[in-house]
């Protein structure tokens, strides 16, 4: 495909992704709210006219007009979001193949498009049900402006009921947020459990492994950006201390780990922009407050890598617990950790509903020059696997050395933390597990670091709380009761209307 075939394309797909975008923007601030409170309020209208015997009907009318009004334009942009979304997401999977680039054929996408095409068709299903409800609503107020008859007694019911199906069915909308162009805009249909085990680079790897596969790609862009914009001394600083070292890997550990500090508030924006001017040009192609352009758009600004860190933090919180203890090691206990000959530090979530997921991270640094080789074994009773060894070959240090007294958060002049992590965090090794919790209770993890032969060098213990997920079944429950009851709710009007006419 020649380069103008190409931009034409793109731009094709572009306008559509900008169109859904803003529909979906529109679900995700109010449509989502209005399809929770219209059909209730309706319900509850419709209730307290049938109780009085359309006594009130009069008083009621302005107000039944109006949220039905409100009720109609919802289903409509309701409908035009899920059709739409259909598109730009088909529009962009045929685009990536024609260039190249087959999305559908990575990790994770078959089960993103699967929950994604289930919810469109839940969501056209509801504004099919709207329009109904809304169509039976519109003949019943015609209707009641006339005599009372025992049709508009029935159109009353029929209405109530299906304005409660699609009650239900919205409480089974996992969730209207389907933003293709955003970076965690399809988070709530993909968790990160295909992931590598072995993390070479602890915040790139792990930040990576968190992303959708259609972000994935845009992150490889954005890393192609950056390493054409890294500094000429920074790269030869690094090639100088290791020939087979990727510059930009070491760029991605320290701009992650600065933006993440900025987003806990632990240092300020401008701060952050010094550091990285150290490492990187800034220019049009990229800056640390835009991102870079990827497509004709800027990713991966501050507010996008601080959305995927909240993300993390939702999935992957252990992610964080081993940065900030690394941390704090840095700061506090500094001179003790540059004499041990190997740092170890497990992390996983203190409470994990039964039949989700847990992830533990387990992150070692080599404080010997030379490589090692260690083995970890786990033992988790109450999870599935409940028991696994792992061979790790943990990179020496080299010639890089802790140091041995205090040193400041940040500095322009001298050796700080934040330097020191940044190194850390790229020279250490790093394991991600998901286990699957299979008992109630509260459990036990223990992990155990040893040398090849078995020999243990320490362990750490743990405990897990494994709690039902009660909410979603309520959700799920709650949802399924309305739908029924809204079915049998003009089924049942009908049959007790014959039974009083006999």
């Amino acid at each position: 495909m020649d380069e103008t075939t190409k931009k034409k394309l793109l731009n094709k797909v572009s306008k559509k992704e900008s169109i859904q975008a803003k529909l979906n923007k529109y679900n995700v601030s109010i449509g989502r709210l209005l399809l929770y409170l219209v059909p209730l309020t309706l319900v509850i209208l419709t209730l307290v006219n049938i109780i009085t015997a359309n006594a009130i009907f009069s008083t009621l009318l302005i107000i039944f007009v109006s949220i039905l009004a409100i009720y109609a334009v919802n289903a409509l942009l309701l409908m035009m979001g899920a059709l739409t979304t259909g598109q730009a997401f088909q529009m962009r999977l045929d685009f990536e193949r024609q260039i190249g680039r087959p999305l559908d054929s990575l990790r994770g996408f078959s089960t993103i498009q699967k929950k994604i095409g289930n919810t469109l068709n839940l969501l056209k299903i509801i504004a099919l049900v709207s329009f109904v409800s809304l169509g039976i609503y519109a003949v019943w107020i015609v209707m009641s402006l006339g005599q009372p008859s025992d049709l508009g007694d029935i159109l009353s019911y029929a209405g109530l009921g299906f304005t409660l199906v699609t009650a239900g069915l919205a409480l089974l909308v996992r969730s209207v947020k389907m933003d293709i162009t955003d970076v965690t805009g399809l988070s709530d249909y993909y968790k990160p459990s295909n992931h590598d085990l072995f993390i070479d680079n602890f915040f790139g790897d792990i930040f990576y492994g968190s992303l959708d596969p259609i972000v994935k790609l845009k992150w490889d862009e954005f890393t192609d950006v950056l390493e054409n914009n890294l500094k000429p001394e920074f790269v030869a600083e690094i090639k100088s201390k290791e020939e087979t070292e990727i510059p930009v890997k070491f760029a991605i550990e320290k701009i992650l780990y600065l933006s993440y500090l900025e987003s806990q508030g632990v240092i300020d924006r401008k701060t952050v922009t010094n550091e990285i001017g150290e490492i990187m040009n800034f220019g049009e192609e990229y800056t640390y407050e835009r991102g870079a352009i990827v497509e004709g758009r800027y990713y991966f600004s501050v507010s996008d890598l601080h959305k995927i860190f909240l993300n993390i933090e939702k999935h992957i919180p252990a992610f964080f617990d081993a940065v900030d203890r690394l941390q704090l090691e840095l700061i506090d206990n500094i001179k003790i950790l540059s004499d041990d000959p190997i740092y170890l530090d497990v992390c996983a979530e203190e409470m994990v509903a039964k039949d989700g997921e847990i992830n533990i991270i387990l992150f070692l640094y080599n404080n010997k020059p030379a490589d090692k080789k260690y083995k970890i074994k786990i033992f988790a009773p109450g999870f599935q696997p409940e028991e696994l060894i792992v061979d790790v070959m943990c990179e020496g240090r080299g010639d890089f050395e802790i140091p041995k007294r205090e040193i400041p958060l940040t500095s322009d002049t001298e050796t700080d933390v934040v330097g020191v992590m940044s190194t850390m965090l790229k020279n250490g090794d790093a394991v991600w597990l998901t286990l699957e919790p299979r008992e109630k209770g509260e459990q036990t993890l223990q992990v155990f670091l040893m040398e090849p032969d078995g020999t243990v060098i320490e362990g750490k213990t743990m405990t897990v709380d494994i709690f039902t997920n009660f909410l979603f079944l309520i959700k799920r429950l709650t949802g399924s009761s309305s739908v029924l009851g809204g079915v049998a709710t003009p089924v049942l009007r009908t049959v007790m209307g014959s039974g009083n006419a006999i």
